[in-house]
């Protein structure tokens, strides 16, 4: 005999049913919160993502437990507690999205977002259960209500959050997993008396009742057919034509910018040290990135701690990984620094600039020199490429770059390398200051071949030069020589506030 607690003390004017006040009141509510979960939930990244189907996961599964639990309790049958109901595949679905096989996984995602979507919304619509045989606060609806909100915003969430994107091959494992769990439904059907997967009463629906009557076989096939087939790709149907409207509409939105410098944009295009920044700059320093640099920087380094302190602005140019400061790069870096002085209300030609850089970054500091719309006030490099005619070739890395960099020049490849080459340009280079550090360990940039040379040459230019030699100092390995890193960036900071 059924037992009854003390919520099932109601009679039949309180009871919710279909079209009432209370069953609208349900669904206005389940549409609200619906929007406002999904609102707070796409803002999750993706691990908070992961954490939040393990938790619905739980929740379900709890819930779950709850109710079979107090129907045992009720000694109720178990056909009112079996978890095998189309939306009872929910909790099943959500433990196979947290596995680790792709394929198993795919079987829960395709479940949850091309049926429980809209399954769920479907039942708080027309329900056959819960809500149409008990009152609207009874434990039975609440837990419905939840359980379908759940389903629903959830399924909404992985399409929104790309976790789960719908193919038309998802159809196969999703009949498979329908499937498989109308087998014991169908079992226990006949065996026990009980309806899982309604496939033994149309519940609620007079009109299926009648052929469920008449025609058990094809009412069991059509409800079949329903849950495993037609909800699938009602839901795909709709999912692409939502897609199809969103992406026309963003097609429409589009608006083409083309890429401009300006003291807006300066973000794009270079990094700076500006938050340190406690005053107008005194000074800006040029800090040319080496060889195959790509990455956007996020943090100031420790020289450009120590810059800002003295009212330095540095900035560390994007321009390019293989560029060797051909004269796009050279365009490139002016329009930077016009914005950056247009930005400070600095006079470019009057405020002090002064070009860095080791490796491709010091031959670039040294071609900018040359090359600037405003000529840098002084020039220092770590361990430069100085005669690039040689240095094209002289490691098979390099061979590709040059090309990319330079074979376009209308004065053809081996002049535009000569016209970048500041060895081959040492008559020309501007009469400012220049220092030098390179290593006698550099296996990268030779010594012998770069600034020992190009030093030589621009002395016998009558050059102002700063050479220091360092022994043992490998490729621009300042940080293992302190006194020498400390000299060095003293030297950049007093040349630019002199």
């Amino acid at each position: 005999m059924e037992k009854k607690f003390f919520y099932d003390n109601f009679d039949s004017s309180q009871i919710c049913g279909i079209l009432s006040l209370g069953h609208i009141f349900t669904v206005i509510l389940f549409a609200a919160l619906s929007v406002l979960s999904i609102y707070f939930l796409k803002r999750l990244n993706g691990k908070q993502s992961k954490r939040f189907m393990l938790i619905v996961a739980i929740s379900v599964t709890f819930m779950e437990i709850v109710k079979i639990s107090l129907r045992i309790a009720k000694n109720q049958a178990c056909d009112s507690w079996v978890p095998l109901y189309y939306c009872s595949l929910f909790i099943f679905a959500m433990w196979f999205t947290l596995a680790k096989n792709p394929k198993i996984q795919t079987i829960g995602y395709s479940y949850i977002g091309m049926g429980a979507i809209l399954a769920a919304p479907l039942n708080i619509l027309y329900p056959s259960t819960s809500l149409a045989i008990f009152p609207i606060w009874h434990p039975a609806s609440v837990h419905s209500f939840l359980y379908h909100l759940i389903m629903f915003v959830t399924g909404i969430f992985i399409l929104i959050k790309k976790i789960y994107i719908p193919k038309k091959e998802h159809s196969i494992v999703y009949f498979v997993f329908i499937f498989i769990a109308c087998i014991p439904s169908v079992i226990l059907n006949e065996t026990v008396g009980t309806n899982c997967m309604f496939l033994a009463n149309a519940f609620g629906l007079p009109i299926l009742g009648t052929l469920q009557s008449s025609q058990p076989i094809i009412y069991m096939l059509l409800v079949f057919i329903a849950q495993s087939i037609i909800i699938f790709w009602a839901s795909f149907g709709a999912y692409k034509l939502i897609n199809h409207i969103q992406t026309g509409e963003k097609q429409m939105e589009i608006k083409y910018t083309l890429p401009t410098i300006k003291p807006e944009t300066l973000k794009f295009y270079t990094y700076t040290n500006e938050e340190l920044l406690k005053e107008t700059p005194k000074a800006i320093v040029l800090d040319f990135h080496g060889l195959g640099m790509t990455a956007m920087r996020k943090e100031p380094n420790e020289f450009e701690t120590e810059c800002a302190k003295h009212g330095i602005l540095t900035l560390f140019p994007y321009y390019g990984p293989w560029s060797w400061m051909n004269l796009t790069s050279v365009k490139f870096v002016d329009e930077i620094v016009k914005a950056v002085c247009e930005k400070y209300s600095l006079d470019v030609n009057s405020v002090p600039i002064i070009s860095t850089g080791g490796s491709m970054g010091g031959h670039s500091a040294l071609n900018y020199t040359k090359y600037a719309k405003v000529t840098p006030k002084a020039c220092f490099t770590n361990c430069p490429v100085c005669d690039f005619k040689f240095h094209a070739t002289e490691r098979e890395d390099l061979p590709r770059t040059a090309y990319l960099a330079f074979s376009d020049y209308d004065c053809g490849f081996e002049k535009a390398i000569e016209m970048h080459s500041a060895y081959h340009m040492a008559s020309q280079m501007p009469d400012i200051p220049y220092y030098i550090v390179h290593g006698t360990r550099d296996s990268a940039v030779n010594k012998e071949a770069h600034s020992d040379r190009f030093v030589a040459e621009m002395r016998r230019y009558g050059k102002n030069v700063t050479y220091i030699e360092v022994e043992g100092m490998e490729h621009c390995d300042l940080d293992s020589y302190p006194e020498v890193k400390k000299n060095y960036f003293d030297a950049i900071i007093k040349s630019a506030l002199e």
